[in-house]
């Protein structure tokens, strides 16, 4: 019984080393995005070059938004799904390439919801 215990630890252990370096592997900053020639773009020079440009901009916009919702469920005044999905409809009637685009990235649907709830 002791055998199979130390042998079942043994192989959790190893199962655990595996997996965790594959998460570092996959999530690692330094993991190379893209090669051109002999230079490689890590995934940190990228997200410091869409810091450095988008950053400042990006973090206040969703902290400013987080504020609202926020305040807007406080006061109990939060925009239901169904409002914003009549909004966004609304929207798309008055210019459906402005939602087309986001209807086609899951992504940009989410930012497209959150900031017509916060309006």
């Amino acid at each position: 019984m002791k055998k199979f215990l130390v042998a079942l630890l043994t192989l959790v252990c190893a199962a655990s080393l595996v997996g965790n370096y594959l998460l570092f592997q996959r999530y690692s900053s330094q993991r190379p995005l893209m090669a051109i020639g002999s230079k490689t773009i890590t995934i940190r020079e990228y997200q410091d070059a869409l810091d450095s440009r988008y950053g400042k901009e990006v973090l206040n916009e969703m902290a400013f938004r987080e504020l609202i919702r926020q305040a807007a469920t406080g006061a109990k005044v939060a925009a239901t799904e169904t409002e914003v999905r009549n909004r966004i409809a609304a929207i798309e009637r008055r210019d459906p390439k402005a939602v087309e685009a986001a209807r086609n990235s899951p992504e940009r649907m989410k930012e497209l919801e959150a900031q017509v709830a916060a309006n």
